[in-house]
């Protein structure tokens, strides 16, 4: 497979210390067929390490703390490869989690993406996701009949591109490893807040449908299972027939009425904890 011009500088594979068997089987299964992209692997946060875990004032020994703690690891291990990607000078990254399977049309689809992208301007592009949000519009064509769409947003965050132009917007408003708690009461989840937030200031795409899922298994990071029973493709008749724009800021409103409700519950939880 050749790709050129390249898709990206880098692909950083966020695996936890303690999991090198999930590290070596992503190697074994999947490092062939990226080819020639190299993965990096990068240390994923472990949420239960993290200062404030388990205290007061937002643990206080309910059932669901774990899950919170999943939360909070998760969307620091992505920031921290956006940093990298950053630090580096990157142009472009792939951030991938370490429970990834490849479609079979992978590589063929993947090695048209350079020239689409160059072509396009964006800022994210999905290659996996599930749950799509619209309004939605098509960009470009891809081998294979699949397409490259542009949409609101959608959710995990297990296989992604980030263009240089997002690196400040992201690492300005994702959490630090002394704020993640705080910024959990109201967000929740780092895929939640890109489905919601990044449409409203970048440029974002999604390869429909996924050429990258998540295995069927449960998570190391988010400590949740991927039962694979969400849409991970946008359907030719969701796209967008009214005026694309207009369809967008009714979006964005609904999202910030919601946002209302997220800011008054997550006073709450600041004060009675997660």
């Amino acid at each position: 497979m050749s790709t050129s011009p390249p898709l990206v500088d880098g692909v950083l594979v966020i695996n936890l210390d303690e999991r090198q068997d999930r590290w070596q089987g992503f190697l074994e299964q999947v490092s062939a067929r990226l080819s020639p992209l190299v993965p990096t692997r990068l240390p994923a946060v472990k949420g239960i390490a993290l200062p404030g875990f388990g205290q007061k004032p937002w643990f206080h020994g309910r059932k669901r703390d774990r899950t919170w703690a999943g939360r909070a690891g998760c969307t620091l291990s992505h920031r921290s490869a956006i940093a990298k990607a950053s630090e580096k000078g990157w142009k472009r990254v792939l951030i991938l989690e370490d429970d990834i399977e490849l479609a079979p049309d992978f590589e063929t689809v993947l090695g048209a993406l350079p020239r689409v992208l160059d072509s396009e301007k964006w800022d994210i592009c999905y290659l996996g996701y599930t749950d799509p949000i619209g309004p939605f519009r098509e960009r470009a064509t891809l081998p294979q009949g699949y397409r490259l769409d542009q949409l609101y947003g959608c959710n995990t965050t297990h296989a992604y591109l980030v263009n240089q132009s997002a690196y400040r917007f992201l690492l300005d408003r994702l959490p630090t490893e002394s704020t993640v708690w705080h910024w959990l009461t109201r967000n929740r989840a780092i895929d939640r807040w890109y489905a919601r937030t990044l449409s409203g200031h970048l440029i974002v795409l999604a390869v429909s449908q996924s050429i990258i899922n998540q295995k069927n298994d449960i998570s190391d990071i988010t400590g949740r299972g991927n039962e694979q029973q969400h849409l991970n493709a946008i359907s030719r008749n969701a796209l967008s027939v009214l005026p694309y724009r207009l369809v967008k800021a009714w979006r964005h409103g609904l999202f910030w009425l919601e946002g209302c409700y997220d800011a008054a519950r997550g006073w709450i939880k600041r004060r009675r904890g997660f």
